[in-house]
C-alpha cells in the first residue's frame, strides 16, 4: 500500500519533494518545472533507475496527489500508449534490449571504440577497445581487454581501476552486448593460439583486440551504434550506422571547361576503405558490399594515391569510356550522377542482356547479346560500333556487361567456327546448367529450348535387401526411379566412382548429388565395394557387411521382415532364450549362461559371428559347449568343430567336454608332425577337435583343406597382433561359424579388437589406418552388436567379494644400493650419443633388472646374500594364511623366482605346487584338481603360463608377487580363484616396493584400467609408451630413501 508521508513545495525553484512509503521502505520523489506542460519527475527506486522514461508507481502516486491538490492539471489519457510501447519494444529487441527476468543484477553497458590499423596498404584492419559503466553513467576504459573477456567468460571479476571492480555475477548486459562479448571471447581464444608476443605488448596494445574480416562485419551488424565511435587520424566520429549494399552518400563535383570536364574527387579522399572486409567508412557510417561491387572504390583509391591529386580532367574524346566504365559503376554504389550536357546528345539506355541456349545438331549453342534499347551486340564476336548520328555520347553499362562475362569465364565453354558451345562432357555440362545458369539469371534473361528447361533430373535412390538362399548372405540391390537394367548398373558405377552426374541416351543429366546418392557413395567406398563386385545388378553380401547399409537412414530402404527382425534384435539386445541341448548332461547352465549361449545361437542363425567377452570366471567354456551342442542338434551332419587355445589349457578343454557333454568325444590334435597330419586328414563330421595356437600355425596348410562347421578361438587376445603368424593363420581357416572367447579382448589398444574382427568378421571394420581415427562412439556403434560382455558384479550377486590390497614395502639397504647402481650406470650410458632405438633397448633391459632386484637380487647376482624385503613380507603372509587354514596362489612373472620361494616354503614345512612354462597340460590338470581338493596350501604359478585356463577355486588368497605392465593380465590371474564355484571371499594382495619402478608401473596400470570399459561399450585409443615416458618410469626415484 502506497502513502505519501511528507510533501514540501519550493515555489521559488518550481519544484516539489515528496516522501512515498512503499510497505516498509520510503522513497523520495522529486517533481520539477510544474508550471510547464510536461513536468519532470525522478525517484530513488530501482524501477525508475532501470527505465526512467516509463517512470514508477511512486511517481504516479505523487502525480495523482498533485492533480487532486490542483497543483497541476490532469492530462487526457493517451490511448495509443500501449501501441507505442509495442513498437518501441520491437525496435529495442533488434538493437539494445535488456531482459531483466526479475533479476537483481545491475544493468551495465559497454562503449565500443574502433580504430583502423595499417598492417600494409593492401591489408587494413580494425582494432576494438572497450569502456564499461552503468547504463547512462560514466564509462571507464578496459585496460586489458583479454583479461576482461576471460573474466567475463568465467563469470568471475575484473578490476577496472582502484575504485571499481566488476563482479560479473552481479551485473547484467543487454543481449547485444552479450553476443558481442561472446564473439570477442572466441576471437581472443583463437588469437592466444598464435600470439607469441604476449609478454611484449604496449599499453595501447593491451587495450585493443584486432578484429578478423569475418568478425569485423559480424560485430558491426550487432553493435548498438549509439555506443560506438570510430577514431581516424586522431579524430573520433560517432558511428551513425551500418549498411549493406546501400549507396554511399558521396558526390563527385564537376565543372565544364573548354576541352572537357574537371572532376573533384575530394570526397573519395575522406573515404576509408577496408578492401579484404569489403567495408567502406564514410561520414560516420560503415557500408558493406560484395567482393566485386566494392572494386570501383579500390581502383579509385589506388589511382588517387598514385596521382597525388584530387582534381582530374576528362577530355571530350574520352567521355564515352569514362562514363561507360567509371560513372556507370559508381552510380550503383554512390549518389554520383551523370552531368547534364547542354550542347551534346547523351544516349544512356539501361542494359538488357539476353542469353540464348539452343540444341542444334546435338550441340548446345550459346549466344549472348547486350541490348541498349534497339541496339544489341555480341561481346564474343561483335565490335562496339553503335550506329548513331552526329556527336551523340553513347554510354554503356560496362559494369553490368562485365558481371555477365565474369560468370561466363568460369563456364565450360569453347568457341567453334564463330559459335560458342557448352562442353559436351556430361560432368561439365552438368556444372553449367546446375550452377552457372542460375548465376546468369541474376544478370540476364535466359532463353532456352524447352528440352533444356528440365535437363537436370534429381534421382531418388531406393535400396533393397533380400535373404540369399545360402545362410548368412543377403542380396543387395539399388533401384532408381524410371531406370532399369544397364542404366541401373551404370548409375551404380557412377556413384561408386564419386561422379556427380549420369547422362542417359536422351541427353538428360541425372544428378548424383542428392543426399541419398552421396551417402550411398560414402558407405560403399567405406566398405571397399567395387563395380566388379556387382553381378546381375545386385551385390551378394554377408549379413554383417550389409548391416551398415541396412542401417543407413539417408536412403529409402526396403528389407524383408526377417532382416528387419534381425536389426531390431541387434539394436535392442532382447533375444529369445534357446532350449539347452539334451547332449549337455554334465551340468546346469545359469541364467546368464543360457542368455549367452542363446546370443551365439542367434548370431549363427543369420550367419554372423561374435566375441563372447564375459569377465573371467563367468563360464565362457560351458556357454560355448552348449552352443556347439545346439549346432550338432540343428544339422544332421555338421562339419568338424575345431577349438584352438593356448597349449596350457588344451587338456582343460578336453576335461570340460568330458564333464559337461560326455557323449561327445573331444579329440586333441598334438604329437609330432606326421601324427598331427594323419589326425587332421581323418577329421570327421559331428566331431570336436582341440589344438593349440602353435600347432595351428604349423599345420595351417592341412587345416585349409577342410571347411569347418565351427571354429572357436579361446583366449583370443593371443591374436591381438594382426601381423603375427598365429593371427594370419587363424584368418585363413574356413568355417561356417566362428566364435572368439576372451575376458580381455582389449589389453593395450583398440587395435586388439580390430585384429579379432579381421578373423571373425573379415572386411566389416574399416582398414586399420581409418579405424584408429574413429571416435569412441563410432567404434562402439560398429562393434557392440557382435560383442557380448557381462561383469561378475552385475551377474553374480551371490558371488563372494573380491578384495584388493596394495601392500607397500621398503627395499632393504643392500637392495637399495644395488638398485641405485643400476640407475646411475644407465643414466651415464644414456648421456652418450646414441640413437633412440639403442636407448630404448638399454632402458627396457634395465627395467627388467630393476624389477628383479625388487623381487630378489639373486635373480641377477648368483652370490648375493643380502636378503629380500619382499620375500620376507611374502613369507609372513604365507605363514599367516597357513595358520588360518586357507589356501593361496602366488603369481610371479619371473619363473626363476618360483623355486626361490619354494625353497623358503620347504624350510617352513609348507607344501606347495609349482606350475611354469615347462609344466605339460596333463600335469597342470592333475595339480589343479589336487589343489582344489586341499592337498597342498600354496600354488606357485608363473604369471604367463598359468594366468589363464585354470580353475583354482580352492584358494581364497591371491598374491601378485610382482606387477605386470598390463592390469588385464593380473585380473586374469585373480580370476583363477574368483569365479563361479567360489564360496569364500577372495583377497588379492599386490606387494609393491616403495619408491621403485614398481610404483611407477602401478601408476601406468591405472591409466590403462578403464581401456576395456571404454571400448566395451566404447573406445579410447592409447598410444604406445614413448622413450621419454620410459625414462620417467626409470628415474623417478624421489621416494626411494
Amino acid at each position: 500500500m502506497l502513502s505519501i508521508t511528507h510533501m514540501r513545495q519550493d515555489k521559488e525553484h518550481d519544484m516539489i519533494m515528496a516522501t512515498v512509503k512503499d510497505t516498509r521502505v520510503s522513497y523520495i520523489v522529486s517533481a520539477f518545472h510544474l508550471n510547464e506542460k510536461d513536468p519532470t519527475y525522478r525517484c530513488e527506486c530501482r524501477e525508475y533507475e532501470s527505465d526512467p522514461k516509463t517512470g514508477c508507481v511512486h511517481i504516479n502516486k505523487v502525480i495523482d496527489e498533485l492533480v487532486q491538490q490542483k497543483v497541476i492539471k490532469p492530462r487526457p489519457k493517451n490511448t495509443t500508449v500501449s501501441l507505442i510501447n509495442d513498437f518501441a519494444s520491437d525496435l529495442a529487441e533488434d538493437t539494445y534490449h535488456y531482459d531483466f527476468e526479475k533479476t537483481e543484477r545491475t544493468p551495465y553497458e559497454l562503449t565500443y571504440m574502433l580504430m583502423p590499423l595499417f598492417v600494409s596498404e593492401a591489408d587494413r584492419k580494425i582494432a576494438i577497445s572497450l569502456q564499461i559503466g552503468k547504463v547512462g553513467k560514466t564509462h571507464y576504459v578496459i585496460k586489458d581487454i583479454r583479461a576482461f573477456l576471460k573474466a567475463w567468460e568465467n563469470d568471475t571479476y575484473y578490476i577496472v581501476n582502484p575504485r571499481l571492480t566488476i563482479e560479473f555475477k552481479d551485473i547484467l548486459f543487454s543481449k547485444a552486448h552479450q553476443q558481442i562479448l561472446t564473439d570477442l571471447s572466441e576471437l581472443a581464444r583463437m588469437a592466444r593460439i598464435y600470439d607469441t608476443n604476449d609478454w611484449s605488448r604496449t599499453y595501447a596494445e593491451e587495450k585493443q583486440l584486432t578484429l578478423t574480416s569475418e568478425m569485423m562485419v559480424r560485430i558491426l551488424k550487432q553493435m548498438p551504434m549509439q555506443l560506438a565511435s570510430f577514431t581516424y587520424q586522431d579524430v573520433s566520429y560517432p558511428v551513425q550506422g551500418f549498411y549493406e549494399n546501400t549507396k554511399v552518400p558521396i558526390t563527385l563535383n564537376h565543372q565544364f571547361v573548354e576541352e572537357g570536364i574537371s572532376f573533384d574527387f575530394q570526397e573519395f579522399e575522406q573515404l576509408l576503405l577496408f578492401e579484404q572486409e569489403q567495408l567502406v567508412f564514410f561520414d560516420g557510417s560503415f557500408y558493406h558490399f560484395s567482393e566485386h561491387t566494392i572494386k570501383p572504390f579500390t581502383i579509385i583509391k589506388k589511382w588517387l594515391k598514385k596521382t597525388e591529386e584530387t582534381v582530374h580532367f576528362v577530355l571530350q574524346e574520352d567521355y564515352s569510356n569514362f562514363f561507360s566504365y567509371i560513372l556507370t559503376s559508381l552510380e550503383k554504389i554512390t549518389l554520383i550522377q551523370l552531368p547534364e550536357f547542354e550542347e551534346m546528345e547523351v544516349v544512356h539506355h539501361p542494359i538488357h542482356t539476353v542469353i540464348e541456349i539452343a540444341v542444334i545438331d546435338n550441340e548446345h549453342r550459346l549466344q549472348v547479346t547486350h541490348y541498349y534499347n534497339d541496339f544489341g551486340y555480341n561481346p564474343f564476336f561483335d565490335r562496339w560500333t553503335p550506329e548513331l548520328s552526329g556527336e551523340a555520347l553513347f554510354i554503356r553499362d560496362t559494369y553490368a556487361e562485365h558481371a555477365v562475362m565474369r560468370i561466363l569465364e568460369q563456364a565450360p565453354l569453347h568457341v567453334k567456327k564463330n559459335t560458342v558451345l557448352v562442353s559436351a562432357k556430361a560432368s561439365e555440362r552438368y556444372v553449367f546448367y546446375k550452377y552457372i545458369v542460375p548465376l546468369l539469371r541474376e544478370h540476364a534473361e535466359i532463353v532456352m529450348d524447352e528440352s533444356l528447361e528440365n535437363i537436370i533430373t534429381e534421382m531418388p535412390v531406393e535400396t533393397y535387401f533380400n535373404e540369399d538362399s545360402q545362410d548368412g548372405y543377403v542380396n543387395f540391390s539399388v533401384q532408381f526411379k524410371d531406370f532399369e537394367g544397364d542404366h541401373s548398373k551404370s548409375l551404380i558405377e557412377h556413384i561408386l566412382e564419386g561422379e556427380l552426374v549420369y547422362e542417359d541416351e536422351e541427353g538428360r543429366l541425372i544428378s548424383l548429388e542428392s543426399e541419398e546418392a552421396l551417402a550411398l557413395h560414402a558407405l560403399l567406398r567405406k566398405m571397399r565395394i567395387k563395380p566388379a563386385d556387382w553381378q546381375q545388378n545386385q551385390l551378394r553380401l554377408s549379413i554383417y557387411r550389409a548391416l551398415p547399409l541396412m542401417q543407413n537412414r539417408e536412403t529409402q530402404i526396403h528389407i524383408t521382415d526377417q532382416l528387419h527382425d534381425l536389426m531390431i534384435l541387434m539394436q535392442s539386445g532382447d533375444w529369445d532364450l534357446e532350449k539347452v541341448s539334451e547332449k549337455l548332461t554334465g551340468g546346469t547352465l545359469q541364467p546368464h549362461q543360457i542368455e549367452g549361449y542363446s546370443w551365439l545361437s542367434l548370431l549363427s542363425q543369420y550367419g554372423l559371428n561374435g566375441i563372447l567377452a564375459d569377465e573371467m570366471g563367468l563360464g565362457k567354456t560351458i556357454q560355448t559347449i552348449a552352443y556347439i551342442c545346439s549346432l550338432l542338434d540343428k544339422y544332421e551332419s555338421f562339419e568338424p568343430t575345431l577349438i584352438v587355445c593356448p597349449s596350457s589349457v588344451v587338456y582343460n578343454w578336453q576335461n570340460e567336454w568330458s564333464k559337461f557333454a560326455p557323449e561327445i568325444k573331444a579329440q586333441i590334435i598334438d604329437g609330432n608332425k606326421v601324427k598331427r597330419q594323419e589326425a587332421i586328414a581323418e577329421m570327421k563330421e559331428n566331431q570336436i577337435y582341440i589344438t593349440s595356437y602353435a600347432m595351428l600355425r604349423e599345420d595351417l596348410q592341412e587345416y585349409r583343406q577342410h571347411h569347418l562347421g565351427c571354429f572357436v578361438l579361446d583366449e583370443a587376445q593371443s591374436l591381438k597382433n594382426s601381423r603375427s603368424l598365429i593371427s594370419q593363420a587363424a584368418k585363413h581357416v574356413k568355417a561356417k561359424h566362428k566364435v572368439a572367447l576372451s575376458g580381455t579382448p582389449i589389453e593395450n589398444r583398440s587395435d586388439d579388437l580390430w585384429a579379432l574382427f579381421q578373423i571373425i568378421l573379415p572386411g566389416y571394420l574399416p582398414v586399420l589406418t581409418q579405424f584408429k581415427k574413429l571416435p569412441p562412439a563410432e567404434v562402439k556403434k560398429l562393434t557392440a552388436p557382435f560383442i557380448l560382455r557381462r561383469l561378475k558384479q552385475d551377474i553374480l550377486s551371490d558371488l563372494p567379494s573380491l578384495n584388493e590390497t596394495n601392500l607397500s614395502i621398503d627395499l632393504n639397504s643392500e637392495q637399495k644400493r644395488i638398485y641405485m647402481q643400476v640407475i646411475n650406470s644407465l643414466r651415464v650410458s644414456l648421456e652418450e650419443d646414441k640413437s633412440e632405438p639403442q636407448q630404448r633397448m638399454q632402458i627396457l633391459a634395465a627395467l627388467t633388472r630393476l624389477r628383479q632386484i625388487c623381487d630378489d637380487p639373486r635373480l641377477i647376482l648368483e652370490d648375493y646374500q643380502g636378503g629380500s624385503a619382499k620375500l620376507d613380507e611374502l613369507l609372513r603372509i604365507v605363514t599367516e594364511t597357513a595358520a588360518e587354514d586357507k589356501q593361496m596362489l602366488i603369481f610371479s612373472q619371473f619363473a626363476s623366482m618360483l623355486p626361490l620361494i619354494g625353497q623358503e616354503l620347504e624350510k617352513l614345512g609348507i607344501p606347495y605346487f609349482l606350475l611354469d612354462g615347462k609344466t605339460n597340460a596333463s600335469k597342470r590338470m592333475e595339480m589343479a584338481t589336487a589343489f582344489n581338493n586341499s592337498e597342498r596350501t600354496v600354488f606357485l604359478i608363473s604369471l604367463k603360463a598359468g594366468g589363464t585356463g585354470l580353475n583354482l577355486t580352492g584358494a581364497s588368497r591371491v598374491i601378485l608377487y610382482d606387477l605386470w605392465w598390463n592390469p588385464a593380465v593380473e585380473q586374469q590371474a585373480a580370476a583363477r580363484a574368483h569365479r563361479i564355484g567360489q564360496t569364500k571371499d577372495v583377497d588379492v594382495v599386490r606387494i609393491i616396493s616403495k619408491g621403485t619402478i614398481e610404483e611407477n608401473i602401478r601408476d601406468l596400470q591405472q591409466s590403462k584400467l578403464s581401456l576395456v570399459d571404454q571400448i566395451l561399450p566404447s573406445n579410447e585409443q592409447k598410444a604406445n609408451i614413448n622413450i621419454n615416458e620410459l625414462k620417467q618410469l626409470l628415474f623417478n626415484t624421489d621416494k626411494l630413501s
